[in-house]
């Protein structure tokens, strides 16, 4: 099972300040003003004028934005579209202010055909980051006793639903909306509709299951990116007669518009104590996907076979899927080469797969450090061991094994039946001269005068292996493949680009 999560995870959401959208969107197919007609820099083409934006900082620049602003409608537009690239609603009273005006223009659009008389503020908006915790705190103060969010009345909630109503039909209407993020909601049917109905390319949101009778909108929705956490509604949960709930209906109906434009997906499921909740379930294909999360992973069901696909996967990156499926994984690997910071934090959760017979990984660099043999000692239940390192690609290796080291290190290992190396070279201490004095040649180079004596120390080795590990049936290293049982010989011909993961995989 190759998956693409392990990249460094794309995060549109932690960029303050997106790219202004360019003049010729914020303006709308408006004329300019009579004054604007002159100007040198609002006659620039648009991609010099949207460089020249683009490097003003809404905090640092503001008073430089403020004059621009102030010079005529056309410029101020230009101005706003650094101002409000990126804007917070946070239900404050600044917050609320701004969503009044988008609301309006929201209302405008809606009985003209999308237009505004005006430029607008919203078609300046490129990000949008939405919260209630600021509403939430406001209530809290007024409260006189201990206050519990899951506890307080309709009436609490009154003045946050009308705002997030309005909030969201003016999000829907932003017509270069790229981002929103936004914190809790309650998902209807409303909810459903403005989110789909949204600009929005880049979506995280959380979502509280309240309405089990949603329809599925018969529409495609072009998301590339979303994060979604979905939890159930506590009411909900506390009133609902059912015995096993299931929310695989909200899944799907939000991942079947989205599946097929999607390229990042983060799924995170919170459950509730006190009733069973049957497994998410669904089927769908997702061809352009390149990044999964799948956050607080439980167990799936049937996971025998691992494989992590990514190019570089960073160091801190998160294994917790790894360790949550300890009990069943039975073969895991490394298609490409990783770090060894990255692969000794991944060894020692794999000692504690008691079923994990079958590994494969590649080390980066040109070295397997003492340390990851040290901990593949530990492996005891492998019965077929792949291990490479250097570079991994082109004719030249520069992995040059220590098979003695090796050999004495994984000496625990005694179920093993197969041990592949792959990528290794060896000191040069024969060829002609030429070759021992080039540090470009390659070993392999080297000893294609002298084949049969590369066979003859190849054949030494495997004797040496075959003496510690009992076991052991099939070798490949040096290029040479060997069948070790009933007696060392050789299995085929020289191998060059020996495919370790579909010998091992069947991939």
């Amino acid at each position: 099972m190759g998956s693409p999560a392990f990249r460094r995870f794309p995060d549109p959401f932690s960029n303050p300040a997106p790219t202004p959208a360019s003049f010729d969107y914020i303006n709308e197919g408006q004329d300019l003003a009579e004054s604007s007609k002159g100007s040198r820099l609002l006659n620039l083409p648009v991609e010099i004028l949207s460089k020249v934006i683009e490097n003003f900082d809404p905090i640092a620049d503001q008073e430089s934005l403020a004059c621009l602003a102030l010079v005529n409608r056309d410029c101020g537009q230009l101005a706003r579209s650094c101002q409000f690239r990126s804007v917070k609603l946070d239900f404050s009273s600044r917050a609320t202010s701004l969503a009044g005006v988008l609301f309006r223009e929201a209302v405008e659009r809606s009985r003209h055909h999308g237009r505004t008389r005006l430029p607008s503020l919203g078609a300046c908006v490129r990000h949008v980051r939405a919260s209630n915790m600021y509403f939430w705190r406001q209530v809290d103060a007024l409260k006189a006793g201990p206050f519990s969010r899951d506890g307080n009345h309709e009436d609490d909630r009154e003045p946050m639903t009308d705002l997030q109503f309005h909030m969201l039909f003016a999000i829907s209407t932003l017509p270069h909306l790229d981002i929103l993020d936004m914190h809790e909601l309650t998902v209807n049917q409303y909810v459903l509709d403005s989110l789909t109905a949204s600009a929005c390319r880049h979506l995280r949101v959380k979502l509280s299951i309240e309405d089990m009778g949603i329809r599925i909108p018969a529409l495609v929705w072009p998301l590339e990116t979303l994060s979604l956490d979905v939890s159930w509604n506590f009411t909900t949960w506390c009133h609902s007669k059912s015995s096993n709930m299931d929310a695989s209906f909200l899944w799907e109906i939000l991942l079947r518009m989205c599946s097929q434009s999607l390229q990042t997906l983060r799924m995170g499921h919170q459950a509730l104590y006190g009733k069973p909740m049957k497994p998410i379930s669904f089927t769908l294909k997702f061809p352009r996907l390149r990044f999964l999360e799948i956050a607080r992973q439980g167990q799936i069901r049937d996971l025998s076979l691992l494989v992590w696909t990514g190019f570089e996967i960073p160091d801190d990156a998160s294994i917790r899927m790894l360790s949550n499926n300890h009990q069943r994984i039975t073969a895991f690997g490394t298609q490409y080469a990783q770090s060894a910071a990255f692969l000794d934090r991944v060894l020692p959760v794999l000692a504690d797969f008691d079923h994990l017979t079958v590994l494969s990984m590649v080390w980066d660099g040109t070295e397997i450090p003492e340390s990851s043999s040290h901990l593949l000692a530990f492996l005891v239940s492998l019965k077929h061991l792949h291990i490479s390192a250097g570079n991994q690609s082109g004719w030249r290796r520069n992995w040059e094994i220590s098979h003695d080291s090796l050999c004495s290190v994984l000496s625990p290992l005694e179920r093993l039946k197969s041990l592949l190396f792959t990528r290794d070279s060896y000191a040069r201490d024969w060829g002609p001269p030429v070759f021992q004095l080039n540090p470009d040649s390659d070993y392999y180079h080297t000893i294609g005068f002298s084949w049969s004596s590369h066979i003859t120390t190849m054949s030494r080795y495997v004797t040496a292996y075959s003496s510690v590990f009992s076991n052991l049936q099939f070798m490949f290293l040096g290029q040479v493949p060997f069948n070790i049982d009933p007696g060392t010989s050789i299995d085929g011909p020289r191998n060059e680009n020996f495919e370790a993961g579909k010998y091992l995989f069947g991939i």
